[in-house]
């Protein structure tokens, strides 16, 4: 085994409260050089949301994060049945 390359990453995950934030928040965080969003489907597709839980997990949720908007569901919603959250993944190299 030869390695030839070693580097350190930070990598972080971000609750976002809506899509308009969460735009912001990336370009925000791409100027500080964090990458874009990291989370991927195996297929492929960004993933930018993650369902909280049942009910209890929201009450635990909120209790824990009383700053964060929890999305629920609407009545037309096909991609979501519980409720959710915005999240994205970054990372940047560290530098030693």
């Amino acid at each position: 085994m030869h390695i030839f390359e070693t580097k350190i990453k930070e990598t972080i995950r971000v609750i976002h409260n809506n899509l308009d934030e969460m735009h912001e928040n990336i370009e925000s965080l791409k100027r500080k050089g964090f990458s874009g969003n990291t989370r991927y489907s195996m297929v492929g597709i960004p993933l930018v949301t993650e369902d909280v839980g049942n009910v209890w997990d929201v009450e635990e949720f909120v209790s824990r994060h009383p700053e964060v908007e929890v999305q629920y569901p609407t009545e037309n919603d096909f991609f979501h049945t519980r409720p959710y959250i915005y999240v994205t993944e970054h990372e940047r190299e560290v530098i030693e």
